[in-house]
């Protein structure tokens, strides 16, 4: 509850930078699990002539993992994670006009 004072300043630009200026552009997505969920997080990394990269977050998905299912194992977790990170790169890429 204290940290909610600081909300005001909470500032997130929609605006990744993406531009004319830009000489060199990746789409970085990583897929990750565990024992109770599974997600998948997508990063852009920009860089503008004559200045340092800098990575900018594009997406992130989690999925909370079936419980109800007996013996969910990390294995299937891990993968199920990695098939979230698929999808959600080609939805990035579908957003950003991106062909493969």
């Amino acid at each position: 509850m204290k940290g909610l004072s600081n909300f005001k300043q909470l500032k997130i630009p929609c605006w990744i930078g993406y531009g004319n200026e830009i000489i060199a552009a990746e789409i970085h997505v990583f897929g990750d699990a565990s024992v109770v969920a599974y997600r998948a997080v997508a990063y852009a990394r920009l860089q503008r002539k004559n200045e340092k990269p800098y990575v900018t977050l594009l997406a992130s998905k989690t999925k909370v993992a079936n419980l109800r299912q007996k013996k969910v194992t990390s294995p299937r977790l891990e993968l199920l994670g990695s098939l979230l990170a698929v999808r959600l790169e080609e939805a990035v890429r579908k957003a950003l006009h991106i062909e493969h």
